[in-house]
């Protein structure tokens, strides 16, 4: 039910180690034109303040495509979370630079271990995750190269059912009923949520059933966290003896982390408190009642891993939300998140969405920023 580190994990994955594009390969440029300098040192700059798309745009203008630019193009895919693309930029990337122990060839690898774990190509994670750690020690690649293998293991005897918006993954011996019925619960969430938020993500969403052991051994999550919506852009859930103890647990759990994958396909600039607040909105209901108050500013980035303390946390971030829809509505909300989207300041997107000052709005709830 719980998500405790959502988008703050997604970024310390990917983005620290991947801010700037790969250095230049040695000798290279004095070989290539005037035109194809200026294409990359204006690529590079948009490149590294964010503008994927742009950097993609002008990344293809370059006629003489080097490993250099080539991993730009696949790590600007990547970015963009069209990752068959990226594969194929990063896979022609890499064997410019096959034998040489550069950068450029680091991180070919390590995006593509990163790629092919999201198509769930297990086993060309590994071999790529294998091949950064070969030049570089980074601790990033090494936890991927861990959690690859724990994920395989786990997922032995999985089949899938797959609809236009989701894709299911589960145990086919013990996990066929509840499979089909996370299925029906996902295409609902779809439906109610959509409605409300004017808005669906786009790109299919997985969602991966495993046992209590499994789940635990993939994700590290504490013993109560219920599900949980992964960087890697997948919702996973333990769901051995889900349906026995309570029939609406599950449904409760998928609501919260489809909500969490709606936000992330919008941006994920989006505050801990506000998409945990939003996401515990849609799984359980509004809350009239707040409960022990904690600041607002202190759960934008991270949430309290003792369970008590997260109760709290997830407690005012709905209570807070509720406040908002009550006083602003849902369109606002979306509007809110599409701000944020665009790169807008946390405070300017808060102020043009709700016309609220995000300042007195945390300190309303119990703490100011």
């Amino acid at each position: 039910l719980l998500s405790v580190l959502l988008f703050a994990v997604f970024f310390f994955y990917l983005y620290p180690a991947f801010k700037s594009v790969p250095e230049k390969q040695p000798n290279n440029e004095d070989s290539q034109s005037s035109e194809d300098v200026g294409l990359k040192e204006s690529a590079t700059g948009h490149f590294n303040e964010g503008d994927y798309s742009k950097a993609l745009e002008i990344f293809k203008q370059v006629k003489d495509k080097n490993a250099k630019v080539l991993a730009g193009m696949g790590i600007s895919h990547f970015k963009l979370g069209d990752y068959d693309n990226a594969i194929i930029y990063l896979e022609q990337s890499k064997a410019l630079s096959h034998s040489l122990r550069t950068n450029d060839n680091f991180l070919a690898s390590k995006f593509l271990a990163f790629a092919y774990y999201l198509r769930d190509d297990f086993d060309r994670g590994i071999s790529n995750a294998e091949a950064g750690l070969a030049i570089k020690n980074d601790p990033e690649l090494e936890d991927l190269s861990i959690k690859i293998v724990r994920d395989k293991k786990s997922r032995g005897n999985f089949i899938k059912t797959s609809s236009l918006n989701f894709k299911v993954v589960f145990d086919g011996a013990t996990n066929v009923e509840i499979g089909h019925k996370a299925m029906r619960i996902l295409e609902e969430a779809r439906w109610e949520i959509g409605n409300k938020l004017g808005y669906s993500p786009v790109n299919t969403i997985t969602v991966i059933l495993y046992t209590e052991k499994d789940f635990r051994d993939v994700t590290d999550l504490p013993l109560w966290a219920g599900g949980v919506y992964d960087y890697d852009g997948k919702i996973r859930v333990p769901v051995k003896g889900i349906d026995k103890e309570n029939p609406e647990t599950l449904r409760r759990i998928i609501f919260h982390e489809y909500t969490h994958a709606l936000v992330h396909s919008i941006t994920s600039a989006c505050p801990l408190w506000f998409n945990e607040g939003l996401a515990e909105y849609f799984s359980i209901g509004p809350s009239a009642k707040m409960g022990p108050s904690l600041s607002l500013d202190s759960l934008e980035k991270s949430f309290p891993s003792e369970r008590s303390e997260a109760v709290k946390a997830y407690n005012v971030s709905r209570f807070a939300v509720t406040r908002i829809i009550g006083k602003s509505g849902f369109f606002a909300v979306k509007g809110f998140l599409f701000e944020l989207s665009k790169g807008v300041p946390l405070e300017q997107a808060f102020k043009t969405a709700f016309f609220m000052e995000y300042n007195e709005f945390c300190s309303k709830m119990g703490g100011t920023p």
